[in-house]
């Protein structure tokens, strides 16, 4: 069972504010894409950026999947990024946590996410997504934020 945790309520704030924003922005490979996009809400809530050694520095989609593989695959580059900056890998992932999900319809794809209410939210080169996504890594923003 779930263990039942307050969410800071100036979290879910920014939250909120930052899923505005992130429904208004376009796709840009390096910038704001499928990664880059929960990598820049970590920075929103911690100030600090995760994405920073590649942020900008590619610029297509094979470039991004290039990376990736050098970095083991999403679900082990984002958690060897995201555990030295405070975020706590889980099972039960509270709003404002940093995912790697996968969808049915997209088979064995892995996305980077954001926890938003029950399910994910997550950059598509057609606009921002809400799904229910299944999880295959979750990490907790660190305690105080």
């Amino acid at each position: 069972m779930a263990e039942l945790v307050a969410v800071p309520a100036a979290r879910l704030a920014l939250l909120e504010a930052w899923t505005l924003e992130a429904e208004a922005r376009d796709w840009l490979d390096g910038d704001w894409d499928c990664l880059m996009a929960p990598c820049h809400w970590a920075l929103t809530l911690t100030g600090t950026d995760p994405a920073a050694p590649w942020r900008g520095r590619y610029h297509s989609s094979e470039a991004a999947l290039a990376n990736l593989a050098a970095g083991g695959g999403m679900t082990r580059l984002v958690d060897r990024t995201l555990r030295p900056l405070g975020w706590t890998r889980t099972a039960d992932p509270q709003p404002g946590a940093f995912g790697v999900i996968t969808m049915a319809e997209a088979g064995r794809t892995r996305f980077g996410a954001v926890r938003y209410g029950d399910g994910w939210s997550m950059a598509t080169r057609d606009g921002q997504l809400f799904t229910q996504g299944r999880a295959r890594g979750c990490w907790n923003p660190p305690p105080g934020y």
